[in-house]
């Protein structure tokens, strides 16, 4: 996973604030950087690499790419191109630790600044060795170990990567957004009334190992924390950026995150509906279209 426009395209607009609008020029810039980037993403996160979940890729793969957007731009020849991609990578840097606080922000900004110093550094004759990316001990070597160097050339020119980038539907971590789509649909089903009595996750184990805060102190804390994006979800029944400020955020501790369950499960179990046991009525649903990858199932309690 990476979020390849953010360093990409800041690296561009700073250019291009400086020396003038390109125009068309721009536009393939940007398409190439974040191509770049993505491939270098695939080779370091995709089998067979043994991929460190702990990266921030963002800021591991983001400099390259904007390197290879404003080496375009500055019409590198191959040469000083090399040197940008090479420099661009030694200043590679991202855990996901930072997560939760301003400092996940700060790094693809990092990833930005970086690739617009390894192009103007490049362009101005500072060197840097031709095969830094795939030689040993070098980039893949050190945060991709055992990566498909293929994967960065495979399709090239045919396959586009780009084309796979969208926006995000929530502004929260992609491990959580089957669980929003699953609350979502049942908050649909519920009463105006319905009280809560009790909610159980089955989610793959990738989303609790990347957004598994159970109570996160601040708003962005919370925008990786699958408890509260349920929480919010089914209370609130909405899932944008109202559902991060601090009020709501602290609500959704006190209304619905105690009260969470979940199971580590990649396969959900199959849903059921309308399930009545004693006074309360079960409410469950998949996210649609289901995704294996981060299959999510979802049940809620209404006390009726």
């Amino acid at each position: 996973m990476t979020h390849p426009t953010g360093p990409v395209a800041a690296a561009l607009f700073a250019f291009c604030e400086k020396a003038g609008g390109l125009g068309e020029d721009f536009v393939t810039a940007l398409a190439l950087g974040i191509e770049i980037e993505c491939l270098m993403s695939n080779v370091l996160l995709l089998p067979p690499a043994r991929a460190n979940l702990g990266l921030f890729v963002t800021g591991i793969t983001g400099p390259i790419g904007a390197a290879a957007a404003l080496g375009n731009l500055l019409r590198l020849d191959e040469q000083r191109m090399r040197w940008a991609l090479g420099l661009a990578a030694a200043q590679a840097a991202g855990f996901r630790a930072t997560h939760g606080a301003m400092a996940a922000f700060f790094i693809p900004a990092h990833a930005a600044r970086n690739g617009v110093s390894a192009a103007m550094l490049a362009a101005g004759g500072l060197s840097c060795t031709d095969n830094a990316l795939e030689a040993p001990k070098g980039f893949v070597d050190v945060f991709g170990s055992g990566g498909d160097l293929d994967r960065a050339v495979d399709g090239l020119g045919r396959h586009f990567e780009l084309l796979a980038n969208a926006y995000k539907p929530y502004p929260a971590g992609i491990v959580a957004h089957p669980a929003i789509d699953a609350c979502l649909e049942i908050a649909g089903q519920l009463p105006a009334d319905a009280a809560l009595a009790a909610v159980t996750l089955t989610v793959h184990p990738l989303a609790l190992d990347l957004t598994g805060r159970r109570e996160p102190n601040s708003p962005v804390d919370a925008q990786i924390s699958l408890f509260h994006w349920a929480a919010a979800t089914l209370v609130q029944r909405s899932a944008g950026i109202a559902q991060l400020r601090q009020d709501l955020h602290r609500r959704s501790r006190r209304r619905g995150i105690a009260g969470q369950r979940y199971r580590r499960s990649p396969i959900p179990r199959p849903a059921r509906r309308g399930d009545r046991r004693g006074d309360a009525r079960e409410r469950s649903a998949y996210p649609f279209p289901y995704r294996p990858c981060a299959g999510q199932h979802r049940e809620t309690h209404d006390r009726r």
